[in-house]
């Protein structure tokens, strides 16, 4: 028996645990479509022929002394390249992470899924640090969508939309905060699935959500502490460092010993702020920013912008720059 290269995970794993085809042939017929497309479509970073082939005999043999290897017998699949996968870096997709210490074991949901029975191939590229819409990636080169290789795969699970729509592999894994499997789904024509945010583990991987919880439970007390007028929460909160620049340009032309006399001796009556918008971009896992647009009451017709970078340090995430001013308000 031959399955069609459409063959869905259900399918195949059906068909391997009946013993009409091999998981070795199947692994086979993927790892001949990546070296036949991978080079155009650009969605495997790296390819784990061996490790696939050793998992897909040992499949072969349990099913041949009657043992159930598990639901997705023989399922190839592959992961983004923010999965850690034991014996190669993890990249994100990012050119500074090359030089990284190889991941030491694969990601809890590599695990899971292998002992399902499924067989991992390979990592897939990706946007740096998941910061893409379009598949695009400076470093390793855009992931193509596979029904029309001049177009974008989206992103930023690029590979991963990529590999599945070009029938590379049935299965792969990507992440999701703002739209980053349902993205390259949609523009490749699959089906993708965001989880529920705490419903999968996150263990070995490089992943932004926790990254955007972390700063953004910073910024609320942050934000908590400037319209209280909190001077020593706020000093908690700065990096303790010359370099790090706390009050803007004012810093420079009053000095901070005047500022903080300043700050300490005003009253929090009329700080309170509603804040129209508020957007943190993250840029990897220890550094991020926080973007916020705000309105006072006691200045009616003036509209805020606050904005500050914070880094992760090994006592928590600290501001090392921030910057508040506040205009007229434009014409809409």
């Amino acid at each position: 028996m031959t399955l069609p290269q459409t063959a869905t995970a259900t399918e195949i794993a059906g068909a391997v645990r009946q013993r009409q085809v091999t998981a070795r042939s199947v692994l086979e017929s993927c790892l001949s479509t990546i070296n036949r497309r991978n080079t155009t479509l650009n969605a495997f970073s790296s390819i784990l022929a061996q490790r696939a082939r050793d998992r897909a005999d040992v499949i072969d043999a349990e099913i041949a002394k009657g043992q159930d290897p598990g639901p997705l017998a023989g399922v190839p699949f592959a992961v983004k390249n923010l999965f850690d996968i034991a014996g190669i870096v993890t990249l994100a997709g990012s050119r500074i992470n090359r030089d990284h210490a190889p991941a030491l074991r694969d990601a809890a949901l590599i695990r899971r899924l292998e002992a399902a029975g499924a067989i991992l191939i390979g990592a897939l590229t990706m946007g740096e640090y998941a910061y893409d819409f379009t598949g695009e990636n400076a470093h390793y080169g855009p992931s193509r969508n596979p029904h029309a290789p001049d177009h974008m795969s989206g992103g930023s699970s690029g590979g991963s939309g990529t590999a599945v729509a070009a029938g590379m592999v049935p299965l792969a894994l990507g992440s999701d905060t703002n739209g980053s499997i349902r993205v390259p789904s949609s523009f490749c024509g699959r089906f993708g699935l965001k989880p529920t945010y705490g419903g999968l583990s996150r263990a070995g991987t490089i992943n932004g959500p926790a990254t955007l919880a972390d700063v953004g439970a910073a910024f609320v007390r942050y934000e908590t502490a400037l319209v209280g007028n909190d001077v020593a929460k706020l000093d908690e909160l700065f990096w303790h460092d010359e370099r790090t620049i706390r009050y803007g340009a004012a810093e420079h032309l009053y000095g901070i010993e005047a500022i903080l006399d300043f700050r300490l001796g005003r009253s929090p009556v009329n700080l309170a702020r509603d804040p129209a918008h508020t957007v943190i971009t993250t840029f990897g896992r220890d550094c991020a920013t926080a973007s916020t647009l705000f309105h006072r009451s006691s200045a009616p017709g003036k509209v805020g912008r606050q904005m500050q970078t914070w880094v992760r340090m090994t006592d928590g995430w600290r501001v090392v720059a921030a910057h508040v001013s506040v205009i007229e308000e434009p014409a809409p």
